[in-house]
């Protein structure tokens, strides 16, 4: 279901249980979070899946199974790299 152009709710749930894992692991101390994504109901569902899959109480569907190019990882840690002590996997 969408929550926004090119945003699903799947997106928001990755996104929470991304930043809730590491927020857990003490990779990071703090987390400040922007969500956009629409108006009305599809910014509530879009708020609501994310803080769900944040603090464990929603498992979030896995999508599509292929890796990332590793220049794209290779990018990514490159910039990750510069603010933060973690890499991409």
């Amino acid at each position: 279901m969408g929550c926004g152009e090119g945003v699903t709710e799947e997106t928001y749930c990755s996104y929470g249980e991304l930043l809730g894992r590491l927020l857990l692991e003490g990779r990071v101390r703090a987390l400040i979070t922007v969500l956009e994504g629409g108006y009305g109901d599809n910014l509530r569902r879009g708020i609501r899946v994310y803080s769900e899959a944040l603090i464990g109480l929603r498992e979030c569907r896995r999508v599509g199974g292929r890796a990332p190019p590793s220049s794209v990882v290779r990018g990514l840690n490159s910039v990750v790299s510069r603010y933060w002590s973690f890499e991409v996997a």
